[in-house]
Parts: structure tokens; sequence; C-alpha cells
């Protein structure tokens, strides 16, 4: 049980780590952006024209070469839901011995 509960807890961690990362990574961007508007783009964006933005900037500017899917986002967070639930599951069913040796499931 305890090793089932392990790797549960390695996945919730990696999930996290994988959110932590990608706000980390919007927070980057928004910060750019805000001080730094007009040198802020991406260089290949589908359903925009080309040449791209980026060619016609002059000077420095910062380029954002990928950005965060909703497909990427929801999947981390769905991934981190589902290892919580199963943790919660497996922490009940743990005896006292066995909860002493492992980390509380998360609360939130």
């Amino acid at each position: 049980m305890t090793i089932s509960y392990s790797e549960t807890f390695r996945e919730f961690r990696k999930a996290q780590d994988e959110i932590d990362r990608i706000v980390a990574q919007l927070e980057s961007f928004s910060g750019r952006l805000k001080r730094f508007p007009a040198e802020t783009c991406f260089t290949s964006v589908p359903g925009e024209p080309e040449p791209p933005l980026d060619q016609f900037l002059g000077g420095a500017r910062w380029v954002s070469e990928s950005f965060p899917t909703p497909v990427e986002i929801q999947s981390a967070i769905r991934r981190r839901h589902f290892a919580k639930v199963r943790l919660h599951e497996i922490w009940a069913q743990m005896n006292g011995h066995e909860r002493s040796q492992m980390p509380a499931p998360p609360k939130d």
C-alpha cells in the first residue's frame, strides 16, 4: 500500500511542478508584455499573416517562442486532481503506522 501511495505522491508532485512551471511562464510573459508591449511577439502563429510580425519590428525585442496551451494547462490540473483524490483514498485505507511513514495528502 505504501509503494502505491509513494508513487501517487510523486505523480502529484510532478503535476504540481508542471503547474508551477506553467504559472511562472505565464507570469513572466504577462510581466514582459506589460513592460514592453511594442517589443513582444511570437515568431509563428497559426492564422497570422506572413511574414511574421517579428520581421517588421526593429531594435531590441523579446520573442516568446512557446506558450502554454489550454490543453497543457488542463492536463496538468487534471493529473494533479486525480492524484490528490487517489492519495486521499489510499490514506483512508492505511493504518496509523503506515501513515506515520508517509507525508499527509494535500488538503487543497
